[in-house]
């Protein structure tokens, strides 16, 4: 969180800024910008949060199944309450799909099946991502993300990613490697892209690739230490 950071004197001269994503990067010159007058011209860099993605990398999903998956670490304060509306949509939509959370939200309805619950880390994450072709993210309005490293852990395995167009997922998912989304009708409709064989495979392949160029750590250790 940014908060009034770039406001504050001691906070305006450092040689180099490093941000999760480039809204946490436009919060900083907005402070700047209001307490200085001056426009910002210091060198910034955006990187993915450091994570370890090896055992990730490893990972070989089952493109030929539409088995959609999800996962969060804070229970129902990820989860939109529309999440029920969203999930019957979903699975009208595409009869052949299915619908995997870990953990799911307490509220969940009846879904004779479709949707299949896992406890908290069971089983461990990157074992939960093989259980999947697509990962939705789906969040509340108005909730942001730094990263967020579930969304990096996905396109490490190969997963291509559905989620909103703002704070930390907007930057991890670039064109060709799932769908940045404004609300759910896009993300509904791009859960109709994926609900092809070829593309998810095609796509989350993509993921992949770009998962092991741009969330490497060490880039962390190359931008504070000014290596290139």
């Amino acid at each position: 969180r940014i908060g009034p950071l770039g406001s504050f004197d001691w906070t305006q001269d450092w040689d180099s800024y490093l941000f999760l994503n480039s809204a946490l990067r436009e919060g900083f010159f907005s402070n700047y910008v209001r307490a200085t007058g001056e426009e910002p011209i210091f060198d910034t860099k955006i990187i993915a949060p450091p994570t370890d993605l090896t055992e990730y990398f490893k990972n070989e999903p089952d493109y030929s199944k539409f088995n959609i998956i999800r996962h969060n670490s804070q229970g129902n304060a990820k989860y939109s309450m529309e999440f029920n509306d969203m999930a019957k949509k979903i699975l009208d939509k595409f009869p052949d799909a299915t619908l995997r959370l870990m953990p799911a939200p307490s509220f969940l309805g009846d879904f004779n099946g479709r949707v299949m619950v896992h406890k908290r880390n069971d089983p461990a994450v990157v074992d939960f991502l093989k259980l999947g072709s697509v990962f939705w993210y789906n969040l509340p309005e108005g909730y942001t993300e730094g990263g967020p490293k579930v969304i990096l852990e996905a396109m490490a395995s190969g997963l291509p990613v559905v989620t909103g167009n703002h704070s930390g997922p907007a930057d991890r998912v670039i064109k060709g490697t799932g769908f940045a989304c404004n609300d759910f009708e896009e993300e509904l409709d791009s859960l109709y892209t994926l609900s092809f064989e070829h593309i998810r495979k095609k796509m989350g392949e993509a993921a992949r690739e770009h998962a092991k160029k741009e969330f490497d750590p060490m880039k962390w250790i190359s931008a504070i230490t000014g290596e290139k």
